[in-house]
């Protein structure tokens, strides 16, 4: 709805309300006053609605079985209950979103939120970490591997999965989240501006490079354009240019190719890493490729400002920066053919 703004985002609030009486005018029986307090709650996507939706699943769940709530008494939910259900975290973290969006759940529908606000909820946090198991390994598949796991899937003829793994490597993707919803582009076109909303993503072969454009991710929610060049002088079974030059030449545009469910990606990635012999390969998930591909930068000649903008993560120092695509895209090909990060990336 957005009716605070205008297009460039720059009027007032006078202005708004004009723009608000006129709406009313128009339609005097809109249920506007409702869509408007859910939008300042929620926010304008759709995507706070879902994490709520998330959270109040798990506590459902949770209260019904374990504390024998009946479903009628789920919200507001008691003190005791919310201390309880903190046993079920291993991350405080993770405890105090879900807490959020109970609460937020609770303000959607008007009910009280006291017991949100209660200190044992804080002392709750607070102890999680203590009854927390020792963190798990963050696995990681660097370049050698993903080339081996390239390989592998192209001689079981699976080629789905190896153009999976180089994407995903290539530009450090969440794959459940950013990589299984990628649409190939029309003829090299890239999108001007964010791409237009119900459109997940675009992958386009633009010249001697491959460019990947969201329409947002974690924390950039208003789209990211990412540019990978050829990494072939050091290694072509990863280069993101040719190792996915058959995908544009045998798929149709608009085609996305990715439609896989994450449980058959990490299922298949783990029997292949075992054929591997790799070490602890049943607990390997997408995640290595991103943890992988910042651990081979890491390593080479790019510093912490290149690490941090080849995998999009957030840094108050990169708004020094006017072309962060330059510089990401540098950052990654040095990673990759020493000696190309060239002047005009510092």
């Amino acid at each position: 709805m957005n009716i605070g703004r205008c297009e460039n985002g720059k009027a007032g609030p006078r202005a708004a309300i004009n723009r608000i009486l006129e709406q009313l005018a128009a339609n005097p029986n809109t249920t506007w006053a409702e869509q408007a307090r859910l939008e300042a709650l929620c926010g304008a996507s759709q995507r706070s609605l879902r994490e709520v939706a998330t959270a109040l699943r798990c506590w459902a769940a949770f209260a019904t079985t374990v504390l024998g709530v009946h479903a009628s008494d789920l919200l507001p939910p008691t003190v005791d209950g919310l201390v309880a259900f903190s046993r079920a975290f291993h991350v405080k973290e993770t405890y105090r979103n879900y807490v959020g969006k109970i609460r937020l759940a609770c303000e959607i529908l008007r009910l009280p939120t006291d017991s949100m606000d209660h200190r044992s909820i804080a002392r709750a946090k607070s102890t999680i970490a203590a009854f927390a198991a020792a963190p798990a390994e963050k696995l990681r598949t660097r370049r050698a591997a993903v080339a081996a796991l390239v390989r592998l899937a192209r001689n079981e003829y699976d080629l789905v999965s190896a153009w999976l793994y180089v994407l995903s490597y290539a530009f450090l993707l969440r794959v459940p989240s950013e990589a299984v919803g990628i649409m190939l582009g029309y003829n090299g076109e890239l999108h001007d501006g964010q791409l237009p909303g119900g459109q997940h993503s675009r992958l386009n072969m633009i010249g001697d490079s491959v460019c990947l454009q969201l329409y947002r991710r974690k924390h950039k929610p208003h789209g990211s354009k990412m540019r990978r060049s050829c990494w072939c002088a050091e290694c072509r079974d990863t280069c993101p240019v040719h190792a996915l030059a058959d995908m544009f030449s045998v798929t149709e545009a608009a085609a996305r190719p990715f439609m896989l469910r994450a449980g058959s990606i990490n299922a298949v990635l783990r029997r292949r890493l075992a054929v591997m012999d790799t070490p602890q390969a049943a607990s390997y998930d997408t995640r290595c490729f991103r943890r992988g591909h910042a651990e081979d930068i890491a390593h080479s000649d790019s510093g912490l400002r290149e690490i941090l903008a080849a995998g999009e993560w957030s840094s108050k120092r990169f708004r020094e920066y006017l072309d962060v695509e330059r510089l990401e895209d540098a950052a990654v090909v040095a990673a990759h053919v020493p000696g190309e990060l060239s002047s005009d990336s510092e």
